[in-house]
């Protein structure tokens, strides 16, 4: 997905052993973020796996998340082409903004810079 290259079939059926029998993704919310990133490429916009992933990253945040998996998230989405005006982009970037201190996150440059780069990724 970095490259902008769609995933390859073993990508995919990785994916899939992550799934129960509906389809939908058991690993919690990396590889669900990653899989709507890679369902998005492959089988392009909209699809019925890209957008299950997106509604349940939206729908099933939890307590605990923060910068990172707002950051990871994104960053898979973007890797994949999804644009800022998808409402679960919007959602996380919102939520990113609001974990943003103004001085960046200064124990972690690593997230600092990150967040840097989807900011200029996503225009925002």
């Amino acid at each position: 997905m970095a490259v902008g290259g769609a995933p390859g079939h073993r990508a995919i059926d990785l994916l899939r052993g992550e799934a129960d029998l509906q389809g939908r993704f058991t690993g919690g919310a990396y590889p669900t973020f990653a899989a709507a990133g890679a369902y998005w490429l492959k089988e392009g916009p909209k699809t019925e796996m890209a957008e299950w992933a997106l509604r349940w990253a939206r729908e099933n945040t939890e307590e605990w998340w923060g910068p990172w998996e707002y950051a990871t998230a994104l960053t898979f989405w973007g890797a994949a082409g999804i644009p800022s005006e998808h409402q679960s982009v919007e959602m996380f970037i919102e939520g990113l903004k609001a974990d943003a201190p103004a001085d960046g996150f200064g124990d972690d440059l690593g997230l600092t810079l990150r967040v840097l780069e989807l900011g200029a990724h996503f225009e925002t």
